[in-house]
């Protein structure tokens, strides 16, 4: 849909609100489903299984450069769609609950919880955490071309962000088995903060590329972490 776009409030419905919604429709029952099959070493499991996100997310910012260069924006979004869909079927068709969770009579929801405080100050704590985790990535680009900076390389920063993730995802996954995942995620958004602040003062391609490295492993770790809140209870 976001290839046949052609005004604002189309691309804002196609890729801003359509993806988000379809993103949590197939992203969050995995992590629902995965726990299901590891009693312990569960922050290993779920942050292995969360580092296929740092994967494709060095693949595609390279890859649609090339295509953008190559076709129209619509055939290069498509092409993009063709590639997934095949990973996106098999993945619907393969997740599964374990056998003995299948055979469990269905439970009916516990609307109790929603009288706790505590989970209203988890909720505001991750929503004010997530809505700026992901902020350097979607403008470290601009800002490299902004210095003036080579625009070929600026475009491989995202790259470098998604590929320190995967180590950032998988390490503090293991940390949170240890040490528990609310206090790995404490650790993880107070040091992505504070090396978030420090964007400004890389003026270079080495010195933006190093800021993207440091900053894709403890904003990983956020993502690992908040996987593993589950094993918590």
């Amino acid at each position: 849909m976001t290839s046949l776009c052609k005004e604002y409030y189309q691309l804002f419905l196609a890729q801003g609100f359509l993806l988000g919604v379809g993103v949590a429709f197939v992203f969050l029952p995995v992590f629902a489903i995965l726990p299901r099959y590891f009693v312990t070493r569960r922050g290993v499991a779920l942050g292995l299984t969360a580092c296929g996100a740092s994967i494709g997310g060095v693949i595609w910012p390279i890859a649609l450069r090339n295509l953008l260069e190559k076709v129209s924006f619509g055939w290069a979004v498509r092409i993009s769609a063709f590639i997934m869909l095949p990973f996106l079927l098999t993945a619907c068709l393969t997740i599964r609950l374990p056998n003995a969770a299948s055979n469990l009579p269905k439970l009916k929801p516990d609307f109790s919880v929603v009288k706790l405080p505590l989970l209203y100050a988890l909720s505001s704590a991750l929503f004010f955490n997530y809505l700026g985790l992901f902020t350097p990535n979607f403008y470290v680009t601009s800002y490299t071309i902004s210095l003036n900076l080579d625009p070929d390389m600026a475009f491989y920063m995202v790259a470098i962000i998604n590929g320190a993730s995967l180590f950032g995802r998988v390490i503090p996954g293991i940390w949170a088995d240890r040490y528990g995942a609310f206090n790995v995620m404490i650790l993880s958004a107070g040091t992505s903060g504070i090396v978030c602040m420090c964007m400004t003062k890389a003026t270079s391609i080495i010195g933006i590329a190093l800021w993207s490295a440091v900053y894709g492993f403890t904003s990983g770790a956020s993502i690992s972490s908040l996987k593993s809140f589950g094993t918590t209870y």
